[in-house]
């Protein structure tokens, strides 16, 4: 688990309700295994042309935030998605836009 994603797995551990609006992404709390992959291998920003992408870290900690929020006890999460986020496909690198390098 990444630092970022550490400090929201802290946040969310210790909050009674968490809120969300998402614009653009499926939030990290509702996303499959499969679709965290692709979307960490696709995230161009990210990683550099031709880098190997480690996903599994990602995974292992976006499912123990998962379970987090379905233990006894754990924070009631409401999430209002724009139509975009719905319709949005995960990107592949074959498809992403040149850096200019």
């Amino acid at each position: 688990m990444g630092e970022r994603q550490a400090l929201f797995a802290d946040l969310e551990a210790g909050a009674v309700s968490i809120y969300e609006y998402r614009q653009t992404f499926v939030p990290g709390l509702l996303q499959t295994p499969a679709f965290t992959r692709v979307r960490a291998e696709s995230d161009w920003f990210q990683h550099p042309a031709g880098a190997p992408v480690r996903t599994d870290g990602v995974i292992k900690g976006r499912a123990g935030r998962q379970r987090m929020m379905s233990r006894p006890g754990g924070p009631t999460y409401e999430v209002i998605l724009d139509e975009a986020v719905i319709r949005r496909r995960p990107g592949d690198r074959a498809r992403r836009p040149s850096r200019g390098r």
